[in-house]
């Protein structure tokens, strides 16, 4: 997974691709400890890449997204296709998660709130 801080409060990241799929949950913990670390105001995740995702890595988003907005930030998806899209819909947690077309959408109409 790429991360990179898109300004001084946002963090970009980049989900990856179809090689590194297997060690999503891994690279989903890691991002969650910088999380932690740096205390962004939001993070962007690119979901363009993922086309399945575990439980396990669901468990972490959300876990993200509540500390996230525990110091009023927020956690912005995009790039999720429509598989996960049902899946969270599925699950009931679509309204959970903010999610936007795709990263340059987000970060172009976000710029001022972020």
């Amino acid at each position: 997974m790429v991360i990179q801080r898109w300004s001084e409060r946002v963090l970009l990241a980049f989900l990856p691709q179809e090689s590194e799929k297997p060690r999503l949950g891994d690279e989903l913990q890691d991002l969650f400890q910088q999380i932690r670390a740096v205390e962004p105001d939001a993070v962007v995740m690119d979901f363009s890449y993922i086309d399945f995702i575990t439980a396990s890595s669901i468990s972490i988003l959300l876990g993200m997204r509540k500390h996230l907005e525990g110091q009023g930030g927020r956690l912005v998806f995009c790039g999720v296709s429509p598989a996960i899209k049902g899946l969270f819909t599925l699950m009931g947690i679509d309204s959970l998660f903010e999610i936007a077309k795709d990263r340059h959408a987000i970060l172009a109409t976000h710029t001022t709130e972020f």
